[in-house]
């Protein structure tokens, strides 16, 4: 539906928004496919008409859609790597480490998720507020609920360490 509303050329206090939300939708495979045409492209289009540009993408929407993408069980983790490589390159920014720490939290393994959870929860850690966040931006997403299932009840039991030594 955005898609579609952004096609009909909306006013610019309009189509910002709708630009900045259309990553947030990308669920199902055809969106996920359509999704690393825009990144190839550079540009958002529709799959009818995949040379016509509805909008550029901004260094910081090309961050947003690969979030996206990393956070989907419906590509392979060598895509994965490949369009981190693809969108933030050699940039050595906080943005791109924080995007980076997103997605590799974001990897769709039990023994991923453990890893991150260790780091989440170590009262020593040497990751910084930010990087933590972005971690956990990554670590649960919409289609890896069962995957986080067991770390739901240990959370509770984690946060009152956490919110004493991080807060």
């Amino acid at each position: 539906m955005l898609l579609e509303m952004l096609s009909k050329g909306p006013e610019p206090d309009v189509k910002n928004p709708v630009v900045q939300n259309i990553f947030n939708f990308i669920t199902t495979q055809d969106q996920v496919d359509l999704a690393q045409q825009w990144l190839k492209s550079g540009f958002i289009h529709t799959p009818k008409e995949p040379t016509k540009s509805l909008n550029e993408l901004l260094p910081n929407d090309k961050r947003m859609i690969l979030k996206t993408l990393c956070r989907s069980t419906k590509i392979s983790t060598d895509t994965k790597k490949e369009l981190m490589e693809k969108v933030l390159k050699d940039d050595k920014s906080d943005i791109a480490r924080r995007t980076r720490l997103t997605c590799e939290a974001a990897s769709a393994t039990l023994e991923n998720k453990e890893k991150y959870w260790k780091i989440l929860i170590d009262e020593n850690t040497e990751y910084s507020i930010y990087d933590r966040e972005a971690m956990i931006s990554g670590f649960c997403s919409w289609d890896q609920l069962e995957l986080c299932e067991p770390f739901s009840e240990k959370f509770y039991d984690a946060l009152t360490t956490l919110s004493d030594k991080h807060a």
